[in-house]
């Protein structure tokens, strides 16, 4: 598509946009780059790879793009020879890391998308390479053997130097000969700061000295050989690092052409990734161009007022290709916004951008021409007349069947009689071409033609005659009256000149412009109307679901809680059956009696579970001391503590942490229990939250689990903390195995000690 005058049209405006949501260098360029596709193929490819993303976004999918600024140039200095820096290095394998797993995103977002995204895995070995050297953008100490050998010598040759240097300083500074109690380096070698008057006493190497004289820095000779050895290991560190880099550089100089196609393909991802963020922002849509189609467009609005979140009125407008559409209204009532509004719509859509509009249907555009402004050039001699016939001019040589001329103030800034003149017969010219046109006037005669010829239709830029304001929004299929004497009288313009105004327009024009004028005042007045009984019809209809959806939930609710409390019951019998069979396989004879009269007692509680009365409370209902009723258990009790949502209670003479979903506020005391643990009959067996297993082989520690398990169920407890220790592990890896597959326990989760250790597991009952 041919753009006549895209600083006019806003295209730079919509790039900048674009490029603020990109991440990467090349998807910033591809954002200001970004222009109409001239292959009608590669048009509906782009916007269909926009539009699977659009969907993957939906879905919850979300991509992330590294920073790739110099990259590119660097692969390409490395593909040269040039060795780059650790930074570099370790910047282009966090873009290769990242840069796989965006093309592994990308390639389950749609089949388009898919075939856009390269293999990276190859690349993947040159960023293992370069993790395994650098670190924090420095080579690592222990990168190679030798490096790892060259600083444990560096070291030991600095803790040398630290000592004699140490020594000498002090002995020196205690002859006099220092001038202060420090060393200090030159060229990277220890130095002491001699007096000038002691300079011979200090036998050594001179490296200088301080501006007035003073001082000389002298080089002891007891630390030349330490200094060499230090400078040298440092020469032998730096020529290993420089080895390193020129290793690294050469890879992926090696590999620079499928890392400069993986850059490639990252910036285009990164501009289809922009293109879904601009249109959620401007909450528009991505535009069909078909061949035979007129242009459509629901609730279009200008895509620079709604990013600047300024107040933009949509509107829902259509014309056919090879028609000429008048806009007509008062000054400042939206003509030219709209006229705009379209032409970057259809400009963004030929370059498969998201365009600000619901939805747009076109045909295909090959010029657009856009002839906006006074253009008034002094230096060139050209008036706004001239100015604007140029233009016009430059636009009219250029079309053909499919162009497409947006004008505003056609032939204006002239006669009024002779500019309509003009302003029709372009009209109709460009109509002999087939081409399509839209115009802004004031003209009475485009008005009147536009009403009557075939291919010609009227818009109107609505005006309120009541405030005598404009709305902004478009009337499609009828004139609208300018309004001007209306629009001067609200500024404030004295009566006297409006009279006078009115006497010489004359009582024809003046008739007419009342006539357009009292006919949108009964439009406004009919469309009044329509919203009011739409917003009445809203209204009840919303009322009206508002009233289902509250019936529908009680009664859900309801249900609801039926269902969970016959489940619970069922359930409290189901586990406490399960218990005793479990108690059969796994207690003594001699114990069984004893286990059956607990789990009886536990049965008969459960079957007398009272069904949940009330509503829960709030846990600053509750207090030390405050009774309950907790309905999973079907006891009473009282609290001993209350943290969030956990209560803490004490039950039957025991402690039981229960949730504030399970309690109800109760008057009736608990029965009280001298016992504070539960026992089998027969051996005496306290209960506790904590087990000890350190010691344990593996059978007895499962005998002894099972036991503990099966008390603490019957109790309610919720919590085991069970202390294995580190030792070889056989315990802890028994365990945690043991209590995936019990079926009383949830759950369960390591807990470090304060050194940690992975010493315990908590045991989640229930």
């Amino acid at each position: 598509m041919q753009v006549l005058d895209a600083e006019a049209l806003g295209c730079d405006a919509i790039r900048a946009a674009l490029a603020n949501y990109a991440v990467t260098e090349e998807g910033k360029g591809h954002c200001l780059a970004a222009s109409p596709i001239d292959n009608p193929e590669g048009r509906v490819t782009q916007t269909s790879r926009t539009k699977e993303l659009y969907q993957a976004s939906i879905d919850g999918v979300y991509l992330s793009f590294p920073s790739t600024e110099g990259i590119a140039e660097a692969v390409v200095a490395a593909q040269k020879g040039i060795i780059l820096s650790a930074q570099k290095l370790q910047q282009l394998s966090r873009c290769i890391d990242v840069f796989t797993e965006l093309f592994e995103v990308a390639r389950v977002c749609g089949p388009l998308l898919a075939s856009l995204t390269g293999d990276s895995q190859s690349q993947l070995a040159i960023s293992a390479k370069i993790n395994t050297y650098i670190l924090r953008g420095e080579i690592k100490d222990d990168a190679t053997p030798l490096l790892s050998k060259l600083h444990r010598q560096l070291a030991s040759h600095l803790k040398r130097r630290q000592g004699l240097s140490r020594q000498l300083l002090r002995q020196h500074f205690d002859a006099g000969y220092l001038q202060d109690e420090f060393v200090t380096e030159r060229n990277n070698r220890v130095v002491l700061p001699v007096r000038a008057s002691f300079k011979n006493e200090v036998p050594g190497i001179v490296h200088g000295a301080s501006g007035r004289g003073s001082t000389f820095f002298i080089e002891p000779k007891p630390l030349v050989d330490l200094n060499n050895s230090v400078s040298i290991c440092n020469s032998e560190i730096e020529e290993e690092k420089k080895r390193i880099l020129r290793e690294l550089s050469l890879l992926v100089g090696q590999r620079s052409s499928e890392l400069l196609s993986d850059l490639h393909i990252a910036g285009e991802l990164d501009y289809l990734w922009s293109l879904v963020r601009y249109l959620k922002r401007i909450e528009g849509s991505l535009a069909e161009v078909r061949i035979g189609a007129g242009y459509s467009f629901d609730r279009i609005g200008h895509p620079v007022l709604v990013l600047a979140e300024e107040e933009c009125v949509v509107n829902d407008v259509f014309f056919n290709k090879g028609q000429a559409v008048v806009i007509s209204g008062p000054n400042a009532g939206g003509k030219t916004v709209i006229l705009k509004s379209i032409a970057i719509a259809i400009w963004c859509a030929h370059a498969g951008i998201p365009v600000a509009a619901s939805k747009a249907v076109m045909p295909p555009t090959d010029f657009l021409g856009m002839i906006v402004g006074d253009g008034q050039d002094i230096g060139a001699s050209l008036s706004t007349f001239s100015s604007h016939v140029t233009k016009l001019n430059e636009a009219l040589l250029e079309i053909g069947g499919r162009s497409v001329i947006f004008v505003d103030e056609l032939a204006g800034a002239t006669s009024p009689r002779q500019g309509a003149a003009i302003a029709q017969s372009v009209m109709e010219w460009i109509l002999n071409k087939g081409s399509t046109v839209i115009a802004t006037t004031h003209y009475d005669r485009l008005k009147d033609w536009a009403a009557t010829h075939d291919s010609a239709s009227n818009w109107s830029a609505v005006f309120d005659t009541k405030t005598l304001t404009p709305t902004f929004q478009i009337i499609v299929g009828q004139p609208g009256p300018s309004s001007a004497i209306q629009i001067s009288r609200r500024i404030g313009l004295s009566e006297a000149i409006l009279q006078r105004a009115g006497e010489l327009v004359g009582s024809i024009s003046l008739s007419h412009e009342e006539k357009l004028q009292e006919l949108e005042q009964q439009r406004m007045k009919l469309r009044e109307i329509e919203r009011a009984a739409r917003q009445v019809e809203q209204d009840s209809k919303v009322r009206s679901e508002k009233l289902d959806k509250r019936e529908a939930e009680l009664r859900e609710r309801s249900q609801r809680l039926q269902e969970k409390q016959r489940l619970s019951m069922q359930d409290e019998v189901r586990e406490v059956r399960e218990l005793l069979d479990v108690a059969k396989g796994k207690i003594k004879e001699n114990k069984l009696e004893g286990v059956k009269a607990n789990i009886e007692k536990a049965a008969r509680l459960a079957f007398k579970a009272k069904p949940a009365q009330g509503k829960p409370p709030e846990a600053d209902e509750l207090e030390v001391g405050t009774l309950i009723y907790l309905t999973n258990l079907g006891q009473n009790g009282k609290v001993l503590s209350v943290s969030g949502k956990t209560v803490s209670c004490l039950v039957g003479g025991l402690r039981v942490n229960a949730k504030l979903r399970d309690l109800r506020i109760s008057s009736e005391e608990p029965e009280k229990s001298a016992a504070k643990s539960v026992s089998y009959s027969g051996e005496h067996e306290p209960l506790s939250s904590i087990v000890d297993l350190r010691g344990f082989r593996v059978l007895a520690a499962e005998e002894h689990m099972e036991r503990v398990v099966d008390q603490a169920l019957l109790s309610g407890f919720d919590l085991i903390e069970v202390v294995h220790g580190e030792g070889t592990g056989a315990i802890k890896k028994w365990l945690r195995k043991w209590a995936e597959s019990h079926r009383g326990i949830s759950q369960w989760e390591a807990v470090h000690d304060r050194h940690e250790r992975d010493s315990k597991t908590m045991l989640h009952l229930g």
